[in-house]
Formats: structure tokens, C-alpha cells, sequence
């Protein structure tokens, strides 16, 4: 009974958190950095990228994240990972890697119908280096900007070795309108400041979905170079 109410606990903070950090209105498709910041703070997850200098190929795995407490942006993308993954055994021996993220996965309706694939559902690829964690300063900083989105990490198995890493962002490549990407450098992403959720304009969040709802048969293609 006591499991199954910390587990009832963990999902209500969750699901909480996750409400709070959707309340930060979304940049115009023209503000790239502050898109891409934006995207990173109210994504929960995403697919980050290594690669397997052994066998010589990529290998990508799921993994959540977090830039900071529901009502903090930082920029700064933290994870909670254990060796026994495959893609931490790789990002260890060699850090470099990428990690992607997809406006798709917004609660509670994504692009509202629009394809995840469609170029005005935004989506970033952070291209940097993986760096473990060390001091109990910054290990501090992770675990309150991680455990406070994702609170059912708390509870994962001691015996699994999880332990801190933070993404350093070198630069982004982002997708999200027509006519091909864009790449950011990584100052100016973590530069980028965001509006505060109390700039939220609903009658313009509610022009934005219906002109998703409009746009999601769209079916043509996009060169991204």
C-alpha cells in the first residue's frame, strides 16, 4: 500500500510539474534560440544519439531529462542515467553525441493533429559533449532541475548505479517552418531568455491550434541544407 502511494505521489508531481512548465508561452517561429529554449524546457524527453566507437555506428536510446525546475529555465539539459544502458556505456568512452527533441510529445495534444514530421511542429537536435556529473554542488543542481519534473527517478533501484550527467550544448539544429533548418550556436542558446508564463496571450495560443488543425494534412517535403 505505501509502494503503491509513493507511486500515486511521484505521478500527481509529474503530471503537476508537467502543467507548469506548459504554461510558458510558446516564441514565434522566427525566435529561433528562444524556441529552441523553449522546447527544452517543456519537453520531458527525448532520443539522445552516440555513438559505438567498437562496432563503428550510431546508436540512439530514450532517455528523460530536464533544464530546471518547473518554474526555472536554465538551458542547462541534465540527466539521470545508469551503465547498465548501452547508450551511457557509450557516451563514456566516447562523448560527443546528439540528443533530439520533438514538440510532438506536448501534452496535451502535441501539434494539435499536425504530423511530428510536418516542419511547424517544431523539433531540435542538440549536438555537444555528454560530461558526468562530479561535484556535489553541481550533482545538486541536477537532481533538483531532474527529480522535480520526474519525480519517480527518486525511487529508481540504488543498486543501478544512476548517477548525473549534464549535455554540453554546443550547438542546435532546429526545424520548425518551412524552408529548412537552422542552426544556432550553443552562446546563444543558452543566451536566449524566455517570457514569462504570465505573457501568455490564450487568445493567441488558441489562433495556434486551430491554424495547426488547418495545416495537418499538409503533405509536401522540406530540404533540411
Amino acid at each position: 500500500m505505501r509502494a503503491l502511494l509513493c507511486l500515486l505521489a511521484a505521478l500527481s508531481c509529474a503530471t503537476a510539474a508537467t502543467a507548469a512548465a506548459a504554461d510558458w508561452p510558446r516564441p514565434a517561429h522566427t525566435e529561433h534560440a528562444q524556441l529552441a529554449r523553449w522546447l527544452a524546457h517543456t519537453a520531458q524527453w527525448g532520443t539522445i544519439s552516440a555513438w559505438d566507437a567498437v562496432n563503428q555506428r550510431p546508436v540512439g536510446g530514450v532517455a528523460s531529462f530536464s533544464d530546471g525546475p518547473p518554474d526555472s529555465p536554465t538551458g542547462r539539459l541534465y540527466f539521470y542515467l545508469t551503465p547498465m544502458d548501452e547508450t551511457t556505456q557509450h557516451i563514456t568512452s566516447y562523448p560527443a553525441c546528439s540528443f533530439t527533441v520533438a514538440e510532438a510529445q506536448l501534452q496535451p495534444n502535441g501539434c494539435s493533429g499536425t504530423d511530428p514530421e510536418d516542419p511547424t511542429c517544431a523539433k531540435i537536435t542538440v549536438i555537444g559533449e555528454m560530461q558526468h556529473i562530479a561535484s556535489a554542488e553541481e550533482a545538486d543542481a541536477a537532481a533538483a532541475a531532474l527529480f522535480s519534473r520526474h519525480a519517480a527517478m527518486q525511487q529508481w533501484p540504488a543498486d543501478h548505479g544512476f548517477t548525473f550527467f549534464e549535455l554540453k550544448v554546443t550547438e542546435v539544429h532546429m526545424l520548425d517552418w518551412y524552408g529548412g533548418m537552422h542552426i544556432i550556436p550553443g552562446s546563444d542558446y543558452y543566451a536566449a531568455e524566455l517570457a514569462p508564463p504570465s505573457a501568455a496571450g490564450s487568445g493567441q495560443r488558441q489562433q495556434r491550434r486551430q491554424w495547426r488543425v488547418q495545416q495537418a494534412l499538409w503533405g509536401g517535403g522540406s530540404a533540411a541544407r
